[in-house]
């Protein structure tokens, strides 16, 4: 809460979590420092008001700080600031944050900052259609959008080493929580609302199979790329079982799908089957169900 000091209780609780590498963010992500302040409880802090605690008892990395307060020192030595503010009101709406960067010699970061402290600025899609705009060069554009792609695969991975921290301490805590493994990237969690997304009905809950961190990166793929995931495990858990049957002794009666030409157990749980109303006997079709599933896929598409 605003206004209320740090403890010695939550000063040596935020020494021991930066100790294992966490940063401000990752600490509330974890849900520490959520309490209300009474009896003795941590008191709900933001990750500003953590940020600024690490800052004040040194826990953040010294070097790194020395070298953001050198550049503030040094941005502007031998530059004339008073003219780039000029310049940046007079011609801010028709050229480009590059250009001005370009032109005065500093960071694109330090110009958005003075436009900013002045109220200026123009929005993406007005930046995007300045003449002068680097968004017009294709190889600009590319460039930046495999930077983009790797800043967000870079946080999902630190969000997902923050969600096994996070699983590990619940198990701890309480080893009677079912668990769901992901079946995006496999690992175990709790089957919880902070770990899988879930849907309500009126009588029940669903959880996904896929955690979320999986499920963001999988809402950035295009539409026509992704895989069912229902198809996938039905796949998964088809294959496994062709496998562990047909390992088996005595090896039972096979069948060849006629269209992915597999080898697969006679069994009604591999192909869809009729009973004859002559004699009674099960009739097994001659293509399995996988490609089945796929053949009645293909031709709901196909009809859209």
């Amino acid at each position: 809460m605003p206004g209320f000091p740090w403890n010695d209780a939550e000063k040596a609780a935020l020494k021991h979590l930066v100790a294992q590498g966490l940063s401000a963010r990752g600490i509330k992500r974890l849900g520490h420092f959520t309490g209300s302040g009474s009896d003795g409880e941590p008191c709900a802090r933001s990750a500003m008001s953590v940020q600024k605690q690490m800052q004040r008892m040194g826990l953040v990395d010294p070097a790194r700080s020395s070298m953001v307060k050198a550049d503030k020192a040094e941005a502007w030595r031998g530059k004339d600031r008073e003219a780039c503010i000029r310049d940046l009101v007079k011609n801010w709406r028709e050229t480009p944050v590059e250009e001005f960067a370009e032109r005065w010699a500093v960071s694109a970061a330090t110009i958005k900052y003075l436009l900013k402290q002045r109220g200026l600025g123009l929005s993406w899609k007005e930046a995007i259609r300045l003449k002068k705009s680097p968004f017009r060069n294709r190889e600009k554009r590319r460039e930046w959008v495999e930077t983009f792609r790797n800043r967000a695969a870079a946080r999902r991975e630190r969000r997902r080493s923050d969600l096994i921290a996070q699983a590990r301490q619940i198990h701890e805590a309480d080893n009677e929580i079912p668990l769901r493994k992901c079946q995006g990237c496999q690992n175990v969690f709790p089957l919880l609302p902070a770990f899988f997304r879930v849907t309500r009905t009126q009588a029940k809950a669903y959880f996904s199979h896929i955690c979320v961190v999986c499920s963001c990166a999988r809402a950035a793929e295009p539409h026509g790329e992704r895989e069912n995931l229902m198809v996938r495990r039905n796949r998964d858990r088809l294959l496994k079982l062709r496998l562990r049957l047909l390992d088996t002794h005595p090896r039972p009666q096979e069948r060849i799908c006629w269209r992915c030409s597999r080898s697969w157990p006679e069994d009604k749980r591999f192909f869809k089957h009729t009973r004859s109303r002559a004699t009674g006997k099960i009739l097994l079709e001659h293509v399995c169900r996988l490609c089945r599933a796929e053949r009645r896929r293909e031709l709901s598409r196909s009809t859209r």
